[in-house]
């Protein structure tokens, strides 16, 4: 990938933002931003690139993060492995329920990785000598890497921006390839797709494994920085926030997931809603993106910008 303009400026406002909001609460928002953009980005692997919903898509969420808590805690792992293994985990899980999944169509696919994230919330919910149950876990270790520790605000928005880059860059990479080019083609029209010879199954477990994997790791994230976790992270919500970020954001699109994260983690906040204000808020601003943007927010400003070119709207 060329280190473009648009990726300097990205880069540069990422490395910008925690030192103009030098307050402890803004840089706390910011972390969450970054987490969830995240699962986000996972999201539009599976939902934008390939064209399908994953309503259990919170099951690897919670798999990366009680993956990389339970390692910690129980087994004593540095955190660099615990993280590794989280992401691992639930790329396993996700080849495992995309081998079975994938084999199926339309609203079929998504119950099925629905049924999979409900199994999934009712074990970590019932096997309490090994996952707590709904007493969840508490006292994940910090993050630490040989003597630099990530206990502060700051310093874990480094960690969690290197992983959202790097999820980023490799998600671009993949758009871009003969791999990527192969699944965009599985989406638009699987019939012509397999008759000049690709394997839509193949192809489409590739993507769905590399969300797993994306989705693990902001599990991972999520459980260091917040320090506890509860089986309410394998639930539909979690899906949903996902889902509709991508959708607010811009399908398909690179930076639209970014955008999607910002306005629901930063509006609910700003305004104070919690609970069922913020489903509220989350239905409207969905509704009126829906209506008044098809395409996405991020889509709309580059049409009207024109300076970040080069994105691929659905």
């Amino acid at each position: 990938m060329r280190f473009t303009l648009r990726w300097s400026v990205l880069l540069l406002i990422f490395v910008a933002l925690p030192f103009i909001f030098t307050g402890d609460f803004v840089r706390g928002l910011l972390n969450q931003f970054l987490i969830f953009s995240v699962l986000a980005v996972g999201m539009n692997v599976v939902f934008g690139y390939m064209g399908h919903i994953p309503f259990g898509y919170a099951a690897f969420f919670g798999i990366g993060a009680y993956g990389s808590a339970l390692a910690a805690l129980k087994l004593g792992w540095p955190f660099w492995a615990t993280f590794i293994l989280g992401a691992i985990i639930a790329t396993l899980a996700g080849f495992f329920i995309g081998w079975i999944s994938l084999k199926l169509k339309g609203a079929y696919f998504a119950i099925t990785t629905f049924g999979f994230m409900a199994i999934l919330h009712v074990i970590c919910k019932n096997w309490v000598d090994f996952t707590r149950g709904p007493m969840g876990l508490y006292g994940i270790p910090r993050p630490s890497l040989v003597e630099l520790i990530f206990d502060t605000n700051l310093s874990y928005y480094f960690l969690a921006m290197a992983c959202l880059v790097l999820c980023l860059y490799f998600a671009d990479r993949l758009d871009r390839s003969p791999v990527g080019r192969a699944i965009s083609g599985t989406r638009e029209n699987e019939e012509l797709s397999q008759s000049i010879g690709i394997s839509i199954l193949r192809y489409q477990l590739v993507a769905f494994c590399v969300s797993s994997f994306m989705a693990g790791l902001a599990g991972a994230l999520y459980a260091h920085y917040f320090r506890s976790i509860v089986p309410d992270l394998m639930t539909a919500y979690y899906s949903l926030i996902a889902i509709v970020m991508v959708v607010v954001g811009g399908r398909g699109t690179l930076f639209g997931p970014l955008i999607g994260a910002l306005i629901f983690v930063i509006l609910p906040e700003y305004f104070g809603m919690t609970g069922p204000t913020r489903m509220l808020l989350f239905g409207i601003v969905t509704l009126v993106c829906i209506i008044g943007l098809p395409r996405g927010v991020w889509p709309a400003i580059s049409s009207a910008g024109g300076f970040f070119r080069g994105e691929k709207p659905v």
